[in-house]
């Protein structure tokens, strides 16, 4: 637990990647103390190793129960005062616990959430890798090629090993400002954990459950998403306009996936995020 202060609002944060730990902290540690945050290690990461064939989406939604009604019996908090914020892949979490139990949650609060389409998938990936260098480029095609042979002959630590490489050579395009890279901590991936919950997270966008699912959640759904996010912002805020009930963007200029550390963003990002955080969604700006 990030701050083990007396407060009326509880805050969990989630995690991206799926699996990748330890980063939110530089959030954390950025909002007052009179908000009780609280962030966990998602099952998968490097430090909490699972096979392939045991990590789903319904996993990731189980822990997440478990996390928030510990911490809702320890400091004898009720379902309207929770609220979770979610980070990139975090924020997909977010929004299937939200829906898959109603009534437990005050709001859910999405920082740079990771595409839930195709469409925005493929905008993503192309606007990420246009970013590279052209010697990156080429380093993290010979990357993926290496992981492919790896994941093919099951060697795990090599895997991971190749995986967290690829994701430090693309971390560097997630920002506006070059400077946020130092300010995030390195990340180790456990890569066959990441692949399995991605999966199953696709599985539900290709099958069209996902979107019924969001249909369903009847809370306050916040974006706060950087103009130059890679991840585009017009279409992931048309997205999820269409798909939920109770839907508010913000976008934020000169800053990208991590708007709580870029420096043009942060004097914008984080007074708006402790006002939703502490007061909630003004019901007369919802649409």
């Amino acid at each position: 637990m990030e701050h083990d202060n007396v407060s009326d609002h509880l805050i969990i944060l989630l995690h991206g990647g799926p699996c990748f730990p330890d980063y939110m902290p530089t959030l954390s540690k950025l909002l007052p103390r009179r908000l009780l945050t609280r962030s966990y290690t998602q099952r998968g990461s490097v430090e909490t190793l699972v096979s392939l064939d045991q990590l789903s989406v319904d996993h990731h939604v189980s822990d997440l129960r478990l996390v928030i009604a510990e911490a809702k019996d320890q400091k004898g908090i009720g379902d309207e005062q929770v609220t979770l914020v979610g980070h990139s892949w975090g924020a997909s979490l977010a929004l299937l616990y939200a829906a898959k139990f109603p009534g437990e949650l005050k709001q859910v609060v999405l920082l740079g959430p990771a595409p839930l389409t195709l469409e925005i998938s493929d905008l993503f990936e192309k606007e990420l890798f246009a970013r590279l260098s052209h010697s990156d480029h080429e380093r993290v095609l010979h990357l993926e090629k290496q992981m492919r042979a790896e994941l093919d002959a099951n060697r795990r630590h090599e895997l991971n090993d190749l995986a967290s490489q690829r994701l430090h050579l693309l971390t560097p395009s997630y920002h506006h400002d070059s400077s946020v890279d130092q300010k995030l901590p390195r990340i180790t991936i456990d890569f066959l954990s990441f692949l399995a919950s991605q999966e199953s997270l696709w599985s539900m966008v290709e099958s069209g459950e996902l979107n019924r699912l969001l249909g369903e959640i009847t809370v306050p759904v916040v974006c706060i998403h950087g103009e130059e996010d890679p991840i585009p912002v017009l279409e992931t805020f048309k997205f999820f306009g269409a798909a939920l009930k109770h839907f508010i963007g913000y976008s934020l200029p000169k800053c990208g996936h991590f708007p709580w550390l870029e420096p043009a963003a942060q004097d914008l990002c984080l007074p708006l995020l402790v006002k939703l955080l502490h007061e909630g969604v003004d019901d007369t700006a919802r649409h």
